[in-house]
């Protein structure tokens, strides 16, 4: 099965957030560049991204939504 980008998260603490709420959901993720927006802080090109397999991303779409509708 594909895996497909659910998000670009602006930070790393926001990226191990909505991976914890996708897992808590039973749905399978990942985090990418996790490393290397770490070590690239503070230059903005590096972001961490949520990656979900594609049976899974209208539903990951709907929890990820709602994550950041409640943090505005």
């Amino acid at each position: 099965m594909n895996t497909v980008r659910l998000a670009q998260c602006e930070t790393l603490q926001q990226a191990h957030y909505v991976y914890d709420m996708l897992q808590q959901a039973g749905i399978s993720c990942m985090i990418t560049n996790e490393v290397n927006s770490t070590l690239m802080l503070g230059i903005g090109f590096v972001y961490p991204e949520i990656w979900v397999y594609e049976g899974d991303y209208e539903q990951a779409y709907a929890i990820y939504n709602g994550i950041m509708n409640n943090m505005e």
